[in-house]
């Protein structure tokens, strides 16, 4: 005989209290790793802030810009792949480091690099 359904339950068939479905689990927060998404760079953009956005990072002030392009990252799957391929390929390659000049100073720091 089919047992008789008595409320929600969880996967292990416990029941769940209607009172915890009521409490947020998963609010972005200032410090959190979520944003909300009136907080992205690219939220409102329009083509005068980003004239801003690229005019402060030429006179060095890159953090909305970096900012601007994580988002971009992060919304467009096409475009973090091609990322991700270059960033792979940048770390695998052989690092190398030559002295600054001849001097034994010079030497000395670039052996304690390598």
């Amino acid at each position: 005989m089919a047992e008789e359904f008595k409320g929600i339950v969880d996967r292990y068939g416990r029941p769940i209290a209607k009172a915890a479905l009521k409490v947020e689990q998963a609010a972005p927060t200032g410090s959190g790793v979520r944003r909300h998404d009136a907080l992205h760079p690219a939220a409102g953009l329009t083509p005068g802030r980003l004239a801003g956005i690229l005019r402060a990072s030429i006179d060095n002030d890159p953090e909305s810009y970096l900012a601007l392009a994580e988002d971009m990252e992060e919304r467009d799957p096409h475009y973090a792949g091609v990322l991700g391929v270059r960033k792979r390929q940048v770390s695998g390659l052989e690092i190398s480091v030559e002295a600054a000049g001849e001097d034994a100073a010079s030497v000395e720091h670039a052996d304690l690099v390598r």
